[in-house]
């Protein structure tokens, strides 16, 4: 009798473990980056006659990218230029979409969360693809997800191992993500908006896939398309603070 109770009394106990797998399995379905972003391209695509640069940046950006393609579906040409750059452990572009748009498609496979060679040459690529968009017929596109602080970077100031220290040493200081960013922001060519200026004759529109409260969506990869809000003052503040062995060079 004591087998039967406990079978009795386990059987209810695997059903809501099964309805906990199917929910938890459920919301990473509605979650996916590139149902998501399929979506919404959908509704807000923004057509081009000039040249179109689509910039896919952070540990999401192939899911992203993919939906992006998979709603616009751009004539894989001449006026099309596509950066993805993404952590070596993160999701790769479907197979369908790196074949189509192979030829028009750079991707980088950088370091996260310390910044690496690659990062500084998806950096470069991001910037030089943003600059050649100068015609109001022209349109940016940027896919913009956590981690594209790392996995992109164009630094105002040094080369690749002044990045990586001063990266390495924000991560052991204990200090808050919003003041990590913040200084990335002031050290860098590309974070803070800079990508966004760099475009400014274009027409641009940002997709950003974020766990960030809304207001602080600028956080997600350090607002390559977002202004920054904060003030010489506050970077300096903040880098005295947590790494006060830096000098205060910027953007």
């Amino acid at each position: 009798m004591a087998g039967s109770d406990t079978t009795e009394a386990g059987a209810p106990a695997r059903e809501g473990c099964d309805i906990g797998r199917r929910s938890f399995a459920g919301v990473l379905e509605q979650l996916d980056p590139q149902r998501l972003m399929r979506a919404r391209a959908r509704e807000g695509f923004l057509p081009a006659a000039g040249r179109t640069a689509v910039v896919a940046l952070g540990k999401a950006a192939a899911g992203m990218l993919a939906g992006w393609l998979e709603a616009v579906r751009p004539e894989a040409g001449p006026r099309l230029k596509i950066i993805l750059a993404a952590p070596a452990d993160a999701p790769a572009l479907p197979a369908e979409w790196a074949a189509g748009y192979g030829a028009v498609l750079t991707t980088f496979t950088a370091g996260h969360p310390i910044p690496d060679a690659a990062s500084l040459a998806a950096g470069e690529a991001v910037l030089a693809a943003a600059q050649r968009l100068q015609d109001p017929e022209d349109l940016l596109v940027a896919l913009i997800s956590g981690g594209g602080s790392a996995l992109a970077e164009a630094p105002a100031d040094g080369g690749l191992e002044a990045v990586r220290s001063l990266n390495q040493e924000l991560m052991a200081s204990g200090a808050p993500i919003g003041d990590i960013n913040l200084i990335r922001r002031h050290r860098s060519r590309l974070k803070g908006g800079r990508l966004a200026a760099a475009a400014a004759g274009a027409r641009q529109q940002s997709w950003i896939l974020s766990d960030m409260p809304p207001g602080d969506w600028y956080q997600a990869a350090s607002g390559p398309t977002t202004p920054d809000g904060t003030t010489p003052a506050e970077y300096a503040a903040a880098l005295r603070r947590w790494v006060p062995r830096f000098p205060a060079g910027g953007a």
